[in-house]
């Protein structure tokens, strides 16, 4: 079984040699020069060598070197080991200036300072601090300060967001009907500490009612109805009939009336004003109806009013609806267009003398 094969011994140690003089790989480890490792059977400077520095399997990181039997970054300006790899800390956006400084989105890691390039409108500003290694000192962005709540107008500028105020054009304001009231957005049509204007409060029981203080009432135009609050008072009210601000014409005789600007019982509008159509002589009987000059109206009709001596006479026809003609006074005994009677004209040449023609 061990035929060709003989044992040498060499400096203390015996190995099995094959009889053409080839070492047994198995038999013994590789013999290396000096200065160098086997390592999985090959020899290797553990001095210098990245898979195997300072020992056998033990790997240098990715861009990493290994000098005197340990790993390093080498030789380089702001190369450093962050978590395992050699990285440059001037341009990694990722350790910009320091491990786990990373910058923003659309940022760029120069000099070690994350720096974004911002285009018109937008403004470079300062969001937040960095991480405590990190000594670029902020977290930088661009930003529009025309809207953003955070930096109005220029950076760091932050409207009160939690009091209504939000940044238009570049200034925090009120939005939505809102009032800036010390600092705070105010409905000053509902807000009891500021009604109608800012400071202006109501005092209880009264609350704001339309920038009004008021109690169980209706506001209209700008003034409290107390005791009005389901609106009953708009029923009959001139100043304010049906709604607020419909005003009846009492001048001319309109009163409010179940929320409706109407004439009283007894009176007929004509032409925006209220007559008693019973005794109205320019209305007589209905709107329109003129009593002849003279005449007075008396239960709805023309009754002429003449001197002694004279008798009312038509002088044309009824107007459409009216009751009577319209009517003058003339002197039976002398007018010829009306001699002794209405209506009976004397002849041409004639005059009416006692009531005859002659």
């Amino acid at each position: 079984m061990y035929a060709g094969l003989v044992v040498v011994a060499a400096c203390g140690t015996s190995r099995p040699v094959s009889l053409d003089g080839a070492v047994d790989a198995a038999a013994d480890s590789l013999v290396c020069p000096p200065g160098e490792t086997d390592c999985d059977g090959a020899c290797v400077d553990t001095g210098s060598d990245t898979n195997n520095c300072g020992g056998c399997g033990v790997a240098c990181p990715a861009g990493a070197k290994c000098s005197g039997g340990s790993c390093g970054c080498g030789v380089g300006a702001n190369v450093t080991d962050c978590d395992g790899v050699c990285v440059n800390t001037a341009t990694d956006p990722k350790n910009c200036g320091a491990c786990g400084c990373e910058c923003l989105p659309g940022s760029a890691c120069i000099n070690g300072d994350c720096t974004p390039t911002c285009n018109l409108p937008l403004t470079l500003c300062c969001i937040g601090p960095t991480p405590p290694a990190c000594h670029n000192g902020c977290q930088s962005a661009c930003v529009d300060t025309l809207t953003d709540n955070n930096n109005c107008g220029g950076c760091g500028q932050a409207c009160d967001t939690g009091n209504g105020s939000t940044c238009q054009n570049g200034s925090c304001s009120c939005v939505g009907g809102m009032t800036d009231c010390g600092g705070k957005c105010v409905n000053l049509g509902g807000d009891s500490n500021n009604c109608g204007s800012c400071g202006n409060q109501c005092q209880p029981p009264d609350w704001c009612d339309s920038g009004v203080c008021c109690f169980e009432g209706i506001v209209c135009n700008g003034v409290c109805i107390y005791g009005c609050q389901y609106g009953q008072c708009l029923q009959s009210s001139n100043e304010n009939c049906g709604s607020c601000g419909n005003k009846c014409d009492t001048s001319n005789g309109f009163t409010c009336q179940g929320g409706v600007c109407n004439c009283l019982q007894g009176f007929a509008d004509c032409n925006g004003k209220c007559v008693d159509l019973q005794t109205d002589a320019q209305s007589c009987g209905a709107c329109g109806c003129v009593c002849a000059t003279g005449s007075i109206c008396s239960g709805g009709a023309c009754w002429p009013g003449c001197p002694t001596g004279q008798t009312p006479c038509c002088v044309g026809p009824s107007q459409p609806g009216c009751k009577n003609c319209p009517a003058v006074c003339v002197a039976l005994q002398t007018d010829p267009y009306n001699c002794g009677t209405c209506g009976n004209v004397c002849p041409t040449g004639q005059t009416c003398t006692s009531g005859t023609c002659t």
